[in-house]
């Protein structure tokens, strides 16, 4: 009962606290360790804030070293094999999250919070997850690639079609990489454009209300988004992945330096930890598409 009351007040903290990168392990040998997966965050000024305020916590960082995190941390979740501070980038099933973590909401914790969170956390009126990180998903670009090439990072869709891709395929440099093997992203990528392109716009939310108020039909507004998506297509910005299905193999392969743009989410912006080769950027808007905010990790507590 004492390591489960340790775990929930670890959590308390964690909720208020942004934590990047690699973790550090810290133990002694008067207490067993509270674990928590590495999950590419920096831990040092959470086992610093907690050791200040409960210096008998102590902590040891679970290290992870392969690239797809997301799903090792779903089948943590289906198995109930898991640290004791459980990390999430995805809001899994319900039933899952009832029957390995414990209920929050009975915790102040969950009083610093928006309830606009909690209610997208909503399980059945029980609270599982709380949200720690947030990500910028977008477009990537290899800065080094183009400088070296003396091509102009472009600020518009038709310089990017006309004048961009035309100039990396000269010089024999792939167009882009997709990340779509995860939840969700193709779904997201066509509703960012559809977003930019049409749904915000002043004409956008003018047919969103006539939508409601069942005066026009979806597809009268969608199409045009539709033909812009192809338009991705078609000039190569989302493609077949040169036949590479995971994730973390298309990292790899962004990362050799011969292709220009990253569609998806990335955590670096160089090629290697310590920040030599290839250095990275974000271009978030010349495809008129707009960076959107996702919770990433989110902190819980397993009942193990």
């Amino acid at each position: 009962m004492k390591r489960m009351k340790a775990a929930v007040l670890l959590t308390a903290m964690m909720g208020t606290l942004c934590v990047p990168t690699v973790g550090w392990a810290d133990e002694t040998e008067d207490h067993e360790p509270i674990t928590i997966m590495d999950a590419n965050r920096d831990y040092t000024q959470l086992i610093e804030l907690v050791h200040e305020k409960y210096p008998e916590i102590n902590i040891e960082i679970i290290p992870y070293k392969g690239r797809n995190a997301t799903a090792y941390m779903k089948k943590q979740l289906e198995t109930g094999i898991m640290p004791d501070i459980y990390c999430t980038t995805q809001i899994w099933s319900s039933e899952l999250q009832k029957e390995h973590l414990i209920d929050l909401s009975q915790y102040a914790i969950t009083d610093m919070y928006n309830q606009v969170r909690l209610n997208e956390l909503d399980a059945d009126g029980a609270i599982y997850l709380l949200p720690y990180d947030y990500s910028i998903s977008g477009i990537i670009y290899n800065k080094t690639l183009l400088e070296n090439k003396n091509i102009e990072l472009p600020t518009s869709f038709a310089q990017l079609r006309d004048e961009t891709i035309p100039a990396l395929e000269k010089e024999g440099i792939e167009v882009s990489a997709c990340l779509m093997n995860l939840p969700g992203y193709p779904f997201q990528y066509f509703f960012n454009v559809a977003s930019t392109g049409f749904i915000n716009t002043l004409q956008g939310e003018a047919w969103q209300n006539q939508f409601i108020n069942g005066e026009v039909k979806a597809s009268e507004a969608l199409q045009s988004s539709i033909d812009y998506f192809q338009e991705w297509i078609d000039c190569g910005m989302i493609n077949e992945n040169y036949g590479i299905v995971e994730n973390g193999e298309l990292l790899a392969h962004f990362e050799e330096g011969n292709t220009a743009f990253l569609l998806g989410g990335m955590q670096k912006f160089s090629q290697n930890e310590d920040g030599s080769g290839d250095q990275y950027g974000s271009c978030r808007i010349f495809l008129k598409m707009e960076a959107k905010m996702y919770i990433l990790p989110t902190i819980h507590v397993c009942t193990d």
